[in-house]
């Protein structure tokens, strides 16, 4: 069962990621420890573990705010990502065995369904698919052996979810539904035959379109 900072914890970062806390937003513990009618410490240890996170700012003398969103700290947060995956799925095709395949390829398999089935043009179709799309990106490059590496991009990736869930909402509004599993399908097939080369230049290729469509929609 989880404690109630980790409920508290999970909803403010839900929050963030949605846009219902706005970025630079004054984050009072009073008014937070009301809301989810819970004590004040409980609060402040879910808003200390955030700022590992990059999602909240610690201010000193001045409280907890939301985390700022800027065209520049898309660009640096993605850039950053994709260094930390070259290396980790270069890695991971060095290492994987049998088993690293098999789960990359049925993690692709779940996620290709749920593109095939549905457009994903609703929240609650799209938190369905974030969770088929993080263990498929998890699959990929899980095999590389280092586990502060993957602490670092899991860190990252939460930071990048962070604008894809505002692109999602405003493409939404557009009626633009997600589909990608057809590029991330390329860097899996070149993964699995270990062509390094060509799995890192496909990587390179899908984190430089991510940037740029979700720039068109980012109002920053």
């Amino acid at each position: 069962m989880r404690s109630r900072t980790e409920e508290v914890y999970q909803a403010i970062y839900e929050e963030i990621l949605n846009g219902d806390l706005i970025p630079n937003q004054k984050l009072l513990i009073a008014k937070l420890a009301s809301k989810y009618d819970v004590g004040l410490s409980p609060i402040r240890e879910a808003l200390s573990q955030l700022v590992a996170t990059n999602l909240v700012l610690a201010m000193p003398q001045r409280g907890f705010r939301v985390a700022p969103i800027s065209f520049q700290d898309l660009k640096d947060v993605y850039s950053t990502r994709e260094l930390i995956e070259q290396l980790a799925l270069k890695l991971s095709i060095e290492k994987g065995d049998e088993m690293w395949e098999a789960d990359l390829l049925a993690s692709f398999h779940r996620l290709s369904h749920i593109e095939k089935k549905t457009t994903v043009t609703t929240f609650k179709e799209y938190q369905h698919w974030e969770k088929a799309h993080r263990a498929f990106n998890v699959a990929l490059i899980g095999a590389c052996g280092l586990i502060h590496l993957l602490r670092v991009q899991e860190n990252l990736y939460r930071e990048t979810e962070r604008y894809r869930r505002i692109w999602f909402l405003a493409a939404m509004k557009k009626h633009q539904a997600i589909q990608f599993s057809e590029k991330q399908e390329a860097i899996m097939q070149a993964a699995l035959v270990r062509d390094e080369p060509t799995a890192t230049a496909l990587l390179h290729q899908h984190f430089e379109n991510a940037q740029k469509l979700m720039a068109e929609y980012l109002e920053i």
